[in-house]
Parts: structure tokens; C-alpha cells; sequence
């Protein structure tokens, strides 16, 4: 693909305020990137025959931004996928709302296999909890399944030194371009991730910096990418809990560790009773007492046959 493409296919992939179609629609009525740095809203307006809300829209910036992008992707050697080609996730084909653009740092490869495993949860976990994570992901890579998360602090970092410590395969999911890490902490474990065969992935393009909402349509992807997602102590109201939410939504299969409803899993969260009732955050003892399976380790994860880890009907 030339560079000229390249260009194009970064400017859209930011252009947050139009769907997957609309991006692909767009595309297709582009030959040049600077027929795009010329546009204003009212001409993708009518391009795509509905009215723009959106007051961000500058075509000069948005050049910019993407030329500054593409000299990113070459210095970090990072492999884009676009939607439909042969190189994107067939998972995260099957979502609602799948990325237009997936970058990739690492072995782009693993995120073929269909035998990903999510295991997320709290940032600020129990010693049990961050043991239950370790343990699980370090079974789990070792029967050959690839370990998914976030590569936040906590429990997501415990699932990827344990598979790391297995010498297996995992798949970071950032908030942020690929360029970078967040959190820096974790930029050594994610180095060690590439350099076992796992890789990085986000679709925000590279030097794009993480913002508070990228972490919520993260998740999602977190989700899309794995067969099935394993919640390991996860307070109401959490980002964990929010990426069993896109697994259901998007029929993925959901447990939870027996850890996740233990008292001291709490520990982060300030709220009372009465408060939680009041702001209608689910617990993980809803999510069981409506159907979600519990497990002590992988070995009991396996023993689940797949149409009972969770009842979606319900759960939904």
C-alpha cells in the first residue's frame, strides 16, 4: 500500500465521529490525501448525505496529524490491519462496532488464534487476587491458549507476568497509540510480551495519547479479541466489569474467579450499600446469581462445557 494510502486510512481511522461504514464509504470516494486536508464538514456532509455534529474537524490538522502518525509507524515498526483484509482479526470481525484501522506491535499472528483467553480486573487487586491471575494465565498459555488484557496495573499485569513466566504468548490491548505504554511502569513487560512472540494492539493511531474514555471502547476490544473472558476480582463499577459487559453483548462466554466475590476484593471501593443501590452498579454477585460461572483455577475453567459459563439470555 502506498504511502498515499497509508495517509488516508489514518485520517479516517481518527475521524471518531463517523461509523465503520461511514469510513469505508469515505474511502472509497478518496484518491488523494489532499482531497481530504481540502474537505470541510459541510463536504463530508454531503459525501455521506447526513449532517455532521461534530466541531473538531480541521482537514489541514488532520494531515498532520496522520503524517506524524505514519513516521511513527515505520520508526516502531508497527503493522496496521484494516477492516477486511486478510491480516484482521477474525474475532473482532464478529463485534459491534469493530476498529476501521488495528495497529499491531509484535506478532501480529497470535491474534489469529481462537483460542484467546481474556483475564482482567481490578487495578488495585489482593495479594489472592494477583496470584489467581498469575496462576490462570500461566496454565492457560501452557495448554496453548493465548492470554489477552489490558496491561494496566494490577490484575492485568499479574496475567501477563504469568504468562510470561510460562513462556507463552499474550496480547496487550493499549488505551493509547503504539508508540508508547500506559502505564510506563509496564513498558518492560510489554517489551518481554514482543519479544516471546505476543504483541501490542490499539486502534488509536500511533502518538495518540491515552484519554480517560479510550479505556471504556479498550475494553471492548479487549472482549472482541477473545473467545472467552475471565473476571478476577472486579468492584461494581469497574473497567473489568464494563469488558464482561462487551463479552456478553457480543456473545463471548464469561467467569468469574471465586476470588472476584471474596470480601477483601473490595478493598478499592468507598462506597456503601446503600450507595451502590443508589447508583445501580452491578456486583459480580449478580452476575453469578443470574447465571456467570465460578472458578478456582484453569483446570476448572476447562471442565465448563461452553453453553453453560454463562446464561446469556439472562444476563443480558
Amino acid at each position: 500500500m502506498c504511502n498515499n494510502d497509508l495517509l488516508i486510512l489514518l485520517a479516517i481511522s481518527d475521524m471518531r465521529f463517523l461509523s465503520l461504514r461511514e469510513k469505508i464509504i469515505l474511502k472509497e470516494k478518496l484518491d488523494n490525501i489532499t482531497d481530504l486536508a481540502l474537505l470541510s464538514k459541510e463536504d463530508i456532509s454531503l459525501l455521506l448525505h447526513r449532517p455532521l455534529r461534530t466541531k473538531n474537524w480541521c482537514g489541514s490538522e488532520a494531515v498532520k496529524k496522520a503524517k506524524y502518525s505514519a513516521q511513527l509507524i515505520e520508526k516502531y515498526d508497527i503493522l496496521y490491519c484494516v477492516y477486511g483484509s486478510p491480516l484482521y482479526p477474525p474475532l473482532l470481525l464478529e463485534i459491534y462496532d469493530p476498529p476501521y484501522l488495528l495497529f499491531v506491535r509484535g506478532n501480529h499472528q497470535v491474534l489469529c488464534d481462537t483460542e484467546c483467553i481474556a483475564v482482567v480486573g481490578t487495578r488495585r487487586p489482593t495479594v489472592n487476587g494477583m496470584r489467581a491471575a498469575s496462576e490462570f494465565a500461566s496454565a492457560a498459555v501452557r495448554d496453548g491458549k493465548i492470554i489477552v488484557s489490558g496491561l494496566a496495573y494490577g490484575i492485568d499485569a499479574a496475567a501477563h507476568c504469568g504468562t510470561i513466566a510460562a513462556g507463552g504468548h499474550g496480547v496487550g490491548v493499549l488505551a493509547c497509540g503504539l508508540d508508547s505504554v500506559y502505564p510506563v511502569a509496564n513498558r518492560r513487560l510489554a517489551q518481554k510480551m514482543i519479544e516471546l512472540g505476543g504483541c501490542l494492539v490499539s486502534e488509536y493511531s500511533p502518538g495518540t495519547v491515552a484519554q480517560k474514555w479510550h479505556f471504556i471502547q479498550r475494553n471492548r476490544i479487549i472482549a472482541g479479541l477473545s473467545k472467552s473472558v475471565l473476571v478476577v476480582e472486579a468492584p461494581p463499577g469497574s473497567g473489568a466489569l464494563s469488558t464482561a459487559d462487551f463479552a456478553l453483548e457480543q456473545g463471548r462466554d464469561v467467569v468469574f474467579h471465586h476470588s472476584a466475590v471474596r470480601k477483601n476484593a473490595y478493598r478499592d471501593v468507598e462506597m456503601t450499600d446503600v450507595q451502590m443501590r443508589r447508583n445501580m452498579l452491578k456486583t459480580v454477585e449478580q452476575y453469578v446469581s443470574e447465571g456467570a460461572q465460578l472458578v478456582s483455577s484453569y483446570e476448572e475453567y476447562c471442565q465448563l462445557d461452553g453453553s453453560y459459563i454463562t446464561d446469556r439470555q439472562l444476563l443480558l
